[in-house]
């Protein structure tokens, strides 16, 4: 057996903690589509049988303005994980998107949206200092920390530079 509900379905949860942006609203509204479907072994068919055809809300205007037509495909995640190191901008990317695949209703949000978790995911989940001091480490900076004040004093030196007294 087999339920389908309309993504409206259902009513708003509350978060247990405050949202980012309080004006964010839940697209819940409580419809009560349903639609069931059973298999027939015998026959190798599926009956379906519409429990309530009728929805409460308005439907959608376009395709491109439904949550799932813009998700991005996995070749689509390769490109912009490669277009974001080579330090892209992100409407540049959409642009490269949409001319290797026509049929993409992919937006500039999703563009985004990939970016920030591939750069999330780069940096191990580091807070931005963490990860600065990382790199800094990495590449061989020399660097200062004050405790009291959050302040970085970076120079740059490089190794054979310590030893050009000793070449005489």
């Amino acid at each position: 057996m087999l339920e389908l509900v309309c993504e409206r379905s259902g009513e708003h949860k509350v978060p247990k903690r405050k949202v980012k942006h309080e004006a964010m609203r839940s697209r819940k509204c409580g419809c009560l589509f349903k639609v069931r479907g059973y298999a027939i072994r015998e026959d190798n068919v599926w009956k379906l049988v519409i429990l309530n055809g009728v929805h409460n809300h308005e439907m959608v205007p376009y395709v491109a303005w439904h949550l799932l037509a813009g998700i991005l495909m996995e070749g689509d995640e390769k490109i912009v994980h490669d277009l974001t190191n080579s330090s892209v901008k992100p409407k540049n990317i959409l642009t490269n998107l949409k001319k290797k695949r026509q049929e993409s209703m992919t937006n500039i949000k999703q563009v985004y949206n990939e970016r920030h978790k591939f750069k999330k995911a780069k940096t191990d989940d580091l807070m931005e200092m963490q990860y600065l001091i990382s790199k800094l480490d990495e590449n061989k900076y020399v660097y200062f920390i004050r405790e009291k004040k959050v302040k970085v004093k970076l120079f740059k030196t490089y190794l054979d530079s310590s030893n050009i007294g000793k070449v005489v």
